[in-house]
């Protein structure tokens, strides 16, 4: 008995497959377009911090520029000093007064004042004081009158916060300052020029803005990724429901199919078993009627020798059925070897022209010429054809007639080339009911016979990996196709075109 299939475990059905593959990929897709769009609004974000800061920064140097020109610069001439607060400690802790109090009440935790030859004159961390940053890029454009700005994570040493959380994010800003003259036509009014004064770098801590920048990106990806996430979960779990439903009805479908399988090889075997004993009974029915009849012992020596003959004859049948249902049940493996068909046709033909001429059968033969070799045994080819040939005899049943055998080269748009083999008669046909049944053991329309001829060509041509078919309509003769495949590759017909 055949045991009930089953789809091996942790393997689903394609379709359920590319369910699964398409939700990891747009999962994937989203988690990965997620970060992308995060990196830009981080990006954005850090643009807008940086021009905000940069606005801010222009403001609070220009009051500073202002106070400092007031406050600091003219003072100093006034006295008629010179202006050097690197080097002139008075200098130094006047202006830092001025600058301490210009950026009171602001988030600057640094400030340096760079001259025009690129060296500090003044820091809010002394020690950096006459310092100079010949690599500094943001510093060089600056130099070059325009404004540079810049976030730092970690801080360069010597940072001296003027709070007391530490500071970890940092906009640097670097703003060309420019000499203050008084307006000639409004002198109360002071206005920049276009000589270049220096240069005053701002440090503002953004650390706890860019935090809630992270966290906000942070957020927005957790949300993002639990939302698919939940949502894939969801569908994956559907998915597999669906498909634990759908392996169990496959498996139901399996075992029904196994039991419809089982059942129809019991019926096979019981109509296997009722041929055999129908085809048994007849021959053994005239024997055991012929022994009665030899046992009164009142019979002509003629009339006895005729009947011990047709006892024979029904002995032979009987012998010839098991020979026959033995070849059917239990075929030996063929031995393979590269034949051609022309010639196993012509050696069926020599052989049995001679039975088939008392039967008034004439051949007509249309063999293609240069076929390619095909994979058989010669003695189980010539017997295919041979029961093919007599059972297009046969339907003539006892009419003079004629059979036709065609070979020909074909190629199969399903299997590739092949080489054709076509036995025809013109005798009374098949009927479709019995069409289906034409190669099963045993089925025959006939008076004589086993009804294992076409049987046992269908095993054969299927050993040899072939196909055999019928087409036939009552009255109108049938059609017997065997195609086999090609043992090597098909001739060239080019040269035929």
């Amino acid at each position: 008995m055949n045991q009930a299939r089953s789809r091996p475990r942790g393997q689903s059905e394609p379709s359920f497959r590319f369910v699964r593959f398409t939700l990891a990929t747009t999962l994937a897709v989203f988690v990965l377009a997620t970060l992308a769009l995060v990196g830009a609004f981080a990006t954005n974000a850090r643009s807008d911090l940086l021009a905000h800061s940069t606005t801010y920064a222009r403001l609070l140097v220009r009051n500073l520029n202002y106070r400092i020109h007031n406050e600091f610069i003219l003072p100093i001439r006034a006295e008629g000093q010179r202006i050097h607060p690197e080097a002139d400690w008075g200098q130094f802790q006047w202006l830092d007064d001025v600058v301490r109090h210009a950026i009171y009440g602001h988030e600057i935790y640094k400030l340096k004042i760079w001259n025009p030859d690129g060296v500090i004159v003044y820091s809010t961390d002394a020690t950096i004081i006459g310092g100079t940053e010949k690599d500094d890029r943001e510093l060089r454009e600056a130099l070059a009158g325009r404004a540079a700005a810049r976030i730092e994570t970690e801080p360069e040493v010597g940072l001296r916060p003027q709070a007391d959380s530490p500071i970890h994010d940092v906009v640097e800003i670097y703003l060309p300052v420019h000499r203050l003259e008084h307006d000639p036509e409004h002198p109360a009014e002071l206005v920049e020029t276009d000589q270049l004064y220096g240069v005053i770098e701002i440090y503002f801590g953004v650390g706890a803005l860019l935090r809630r920048i992270r966290h906000s990106q942070m957020i927005a990806l957790v949300v993002s990724v639990g939302i698919m996430g939940g949502a894939y979960l969801a569908v994956y779990l559907v998915v597999r429901r669906g498909e634990r439903r759908l392996a169990d009805e496959v498996r139901q479908r399996l075992r029904m199919q196994d039991r419809l399988r089982e059942a129809e090889e019991v019926a096979n075997l019981g109509m296997l078993t009722a041929g055999i004993a129908h085809e048994v009974r007849t021959p053994l029915g005239v024997v055991r009627s012929i022994a009665q009849t030899l046992a009164t012992g009142d019979l002509s020596p003629e009339r006895r020798r005729a009947m011990l003959d047709a006892c024979v004859e029904e002995v032979d049948r009987l012998g010839l059925l098991v020979n026959r249902f033995l070849e059917f049940a239990s075929p030996h493996a063929p031995e393979l070897t590269p034949c051609d068909l022309n010639e196993e046709v012509r050696a069926v033909v020599d052989a049995a022209g001679a039975s088939l001429k008392d039967l008034q059968i004439e051949f007509r033969l249309s063999l293609a010429d240069d076929l390619p070799l095909v994979p058989c045994e010669s003695r189980l080819f010539q017997q295919v054809v041979t029961n093919l040939v007599f059972n297009a005899a046969q339907a003539y049943e006892g009419a003079p007639g004629e059979v036709g055998v065609t070979t020909s080269y074909e190629k199969d748009a399903a299997r590739g080339p092949v080489v054709r083999l076509s036995v025809e008669d013109r005798g009374c046909g098949i009927s479709a009911e019995d069409l289906d049944r034409v190669f099963r053991p045993f089925h025959t329309t006939k008076t004589k016979g086993t009804g294992l001829g076409l049987a046992i060509a269908k095993k054969i041509v299927e050993m040899f990996g072939g196909t055999i078919s019928v087409e036939s309509r009552p009255g109108a003769g049938a059609t017997f196709t065997v195609d086999c495949p090609v043992a090597g590759a098909p001739p060239d017909r080019s040269a035929e075109t």
